[in-house]
């Protein structure tokens, strides 16, 4: 089977792991009391969610930027500022493919492909270490109803699957492999000789963090990141009158989950991130499914309305600029 026909097939798969998740959410919705909820919506607090978002995205550049400089000092700021905005378009199509794409754009100044890469998985490292404090925090500042719901509908579901383990444990015992060939037989073959460079790379990225010159501001760079991610979730809450009495420590607890939601591999997070924040709500708070969707559907097609579009204003610009030169 070829690479395109390989392709095809995980985006077939995963659209239709979507419209699932879709059909899941949706299928009780109330439409009449949907749209009546939908026009109280206080659109002031949504201009700002957009503000919010849009600084996030620019302190990711940033953040991004700042971990590349060891591996190309000549890396500009636009650079990672469109690469992300790209690699967010792709992200809405076929689930993954971002963050391959952006390391092409960066990797085009000079950098190696597989350091960028690595830099790119360090970065999404730190996020999973951001998003692990968050659902701690919204446990310890939260009621026993929160870590009751983190362990029914999270931790279970993906702990109680044998088969999740069994395969976490065979990619690392193959990873582990694959390494220890590359660097047994590198000098023999030519196949484990790009071996062993992709991973050397990897490492090169993984390392650029010790080589960076402030730290203390990369860490800063982190903090608002997602202190911008949780003032979105604040916003989008105060936005609906019947939610606009929950705070900020809630507003943790939704990015926290909304976050986890991300990871499941379809299209942009559609479906997967309606049902589990809708969910969230009615469990824990005991909102009605219609606010819950009606928070989910302005928080997600809001901010995927705002990547599509810059993400396209960033690919004519990359364009521009590549034609240029």
């Amino acid at each position: 089977m070829n690479k395109k026909a390989k392709n095809t097939i995980k985006l077939v798969l995963s659209l239709a792991l979507a419209i699932v998740l879709v059909w899941f959410s949706f299928k009780s919705i109330d439409w009449p009391q949907f749209w009546a909820n939908l026009q109280c919506t206080r659109w002031g607090f949504v201009l700002l969610f957009c503000i919010c978002a849009i600084l996030a995205i620019l302190i990711r550049a940033l953040r991004w930027h700042k971990m590349i400089k060891p591996l190309d000092p000549d890396i500009k700021l636009p650079t990672t500022w469109d690469a992300n905005n790209i690699g967010n378009l792709t992200n809405a199509v076929i689930s993954g493919s971002g963050e391959l794409v952006r390391c092409a754009i960066v990797s085009k100044g000079g950098a190696q492909y597989n350091a960028v890469l690595g830099t790119e998985i360090m970065e999404r490292a730190w996020d999973g270490l951001t998003i692990m404090i968050l659902v701690i925090l919204s446990i310890v500042l939260g009621s026993d109803v929160i870590s009751q719901f983190f362990s029914e509908h999270i931790w279970e579901p993906l702990a109680g699957n044998p088969h999740n383990a069994l395969w976490v444990t065979l990619v690392v015992l193959i990873i582990v492999v694959v390494v220890i060939l590359s660097r047994r037989l590198k000098n023999r073959y030519k196949f484990f000789n790009k071996l062993y460079e992709f991973f050397h790379g990897l490492v090169a990225g993984f390392s650029s963090f010790r080589n960076m010159q402030g730290k203390g501001l990369f860490l800063v760079y982190t903090a608002f990141l997602w202190g911008m991610y949780i003032l979105m979730y604040l916003f989008v809450l105060k936005s609906i009158p019947a939610l606009s009495g929950l705070g900020i420590t809630d507003a943790i607890l939704l990015a926290a989950i909304g976050n986890i939601a991300s990871v499941i591999p379809v299209p942009g997070g559609i479906g997967a991130y309606h049902y589990l924040i809708a969910l969230s709500l009615s469990t824990i708070y005991g909102i009605n499914w219609e606010i819950g969707i009606l928070f989910a559907t302005l928080q997600h097609e809001l901010h995927a309305v705002l990547l599509i579009v810059l993400g396209i204003i960033s690919y004519a610009h990359n364009r521009i600029h590549s034609d240029s030169h």
